[in-house]
């Protein structure tokens, strides 16, 4: 199954049903309304220093995630979602890649992310290092950076304020979609099962986390 991915705005469909969805599935899982934790609205997700990224098999939309500029060249990866019928396809691991790539080409140098202790081991495996809490997250459990090499994504909206002067309005490029075929997805793979082998190695957790395995957990990211 061979996704592509789009740069869509983040206040409408099928964005912000994405987004949504992954909020009523932290809900769920928690048992109650969550509230608190820091911002990952819309506008946060939106540029020049945002992007949401959508994933789409055929037409209908499966996946999707934020990028959140932090400042002093890191930007941290949100809301991160696979939908049900379309976990167990290696999606999950796709998306981070596409995400990965995307921040690389907006500027960004590094990333980050919180996470749940469920989720954790998925980022151990991927090779983001843990961190101290940077964003005082009360739902999540652990943080962690990766810096950005050579991954590959979608060409940036506007990563600079140059780029905004030379570019149509950005939302304008975001309705549009800005459709990218992911004929580099195994490329993106092969960087993550590579970081993944690295990891374990350093780690000493020989263990391989499975596709299906991670779908499931993405739906229960960085609840905040």
């Amino acid at each position: 199954m061979h996704p592509s991915f789009r740069l869509l705005d983040p206040a409408v469909p099928p964005a912000s049903d994405l987004i949504a969805a992954v909020l009523a599935e932290y809900d769920v899982a928690a048992g109650r309304r969550l509230q608190g934790g820091p911002s990952a609205r819309a506008a946060d997700f939106s540029p020049p220093g945002g992007a949401y990224v959508v994933g789409f098999v055929g037409d209908v939309p499966v996946c999707g995630g934020g990028i959140k500029d932090l400042g002093s060249g890191a930007a941290e990866l949100k809301r991160m979602y696979v939908t049900p019928p379309f976990r167990g396809h290696a999606i999950a691991q796709a998306l981070l890649g596409v995400l990965e790539g995307t921040a690389r080409r907006m500027g960004y140098r590094y990333v980050r992310l919180d996470s749940k202790a469920s989720t954790w081991p998925i980022y151990l495996a991927a090779g983001y290092a843990q961190l101290p809490d940077y964003n005082g997250n009360p739902h999540a459990d652990f943080w962690g950076e990766t810096p950005l090499n050579g991954s590959s994504g979608l060409p940036s909206v506007a990563s600079r304020p140059s780029d905004l002067r030379r570019r149509p309005s950005p939302f304008n490029l975001l309705h549009r979609g800005v459709v990218v075929a992911m004929c580099a997805e195994r490329q993106q793979l092969q960087t993550l099962g590579a970081r993944r082998e690295r990891a374990e190695r350093a780690r000493g957790h020989p263990d391989r986390i499975q596709g299906a395995h991670v779908d499931h957990l993405f739906a229960e990211l960085d609840a905040s």
